[in-house]
């Protein structure tokens, strides 16, 4: 294989890890790439190609729209970097979120201009909306960032909150909750819900909890420690807090959103 098949993202990180003294040999290794392709690619000095700026400029009315995808994909989403150096990001939902993945099929549609492909995985029960394109990927890198090596870990916004206002935030955690979040009653009698979220990644963790504290919702975050990996989970069930999210947030995962309306409108 030669360097010039090689992308600009796996350049990147080749410049970045080469000038911390890491070997050709440990860079295929983290790449899965051949250390001889590696090893050409520094003796060259071939540094990425002049990228095109990205840019975030979409209608007004898909601008919040963007911002829930965000979310679901800091949630529960995954990006490879496939062989040929083509691009792929894949969100995961369970089978039992069929319309919400159709929902988050036509955000992308009016988002980006195209369908992804969505397969259902029978066996492990999920759905996968699967993307190919290397775009959408770079907008997600301007807003979120991870370790190349653990996104689960290290996930979290680009910036500090207040970079972000009010519509963005709510986009954000109703993808968050979407995906890796849920809503459930409290007692048998349904008279109440509590809505959780949880996640690997201390960093969103925080970015969440601050996030919800902006509209007025006070949480409790939870340690979990599940066999190999540690888990941290948000929730809140108080009637206030519960009611101003179903209000001034909201979801609009199907499943999810009808618990909340039930509770809401039953405690009127």
């Amino acid at each position: 294989m030669s360097w010039k098949y090689l992308s600009d993202l796996e350049l990147d990180l080749i410049q970045k890890e080469h000038s911390k003294g890491v070997s050709g040999k440990k860079i295929g290794e983290i790449l899965n790439r051949d250390a001889l392709v590696i090893n050409r690619c520094i003796k060259r000095g071939v540094s990425p190609g002049k990228r095109n700026t990205i840019e975030i400029d979409f209608k007004p009315e898909f601008k919040e729209l963007l911002e829930e995808f965000i979310g679901a994909f800091a949630g529960d989403g995954n990006f490879y970097l496939k062989p040929n150096g083509g691009y792929r990001t894949s969100l995961f939902l369970n089978e039992k979120e069929s319309a919400y993945a159709n929902y988050l099929k036509n955000v992308v549609k009016n988002v980006f201009g195209f369908y992804p492909r969505i397969w259902h995985y029978k066996r492990g029960h999920m759905i996968y909306l699967v993307i190919q394109r290397k775009r959408v990927y770079q907008i997600i890198r301007l807003l979120l960032n991870w370790s190349i090596k653990n996104k689960t870990y290290t996930i979290g916004l680009v910036n500090d909150l207040q970079n972000y206002d009010s519509a963005f935030l709510k986009g954000f955690i109703r993808g968050l909750i979407s995906t890796d979040g849920s809503v459930s009653y409290k007692g048998n009698k349904k008279l109440r819900v509590k809505v959780e979220f949880s996640s690997t990644s201390k960093r969103l963790i925080n970015q969440y909890v601050s996030a919800l504290k902006l509209f007025g919702i006070p949480s409790n975050m939870y340690y979990k420690n599940n066999n190999s990996h540690s888990i941290w989970s948000v929730e809140f069930s108080r009637k206030t807090s519960v009611e101003n999210f179903y209000n001034n947030i909201g979801l609009n995962e199907s499943l999810r959103s009808a618990k909340l309306k039930t509770v809401v409108l039953y405690n009127k």
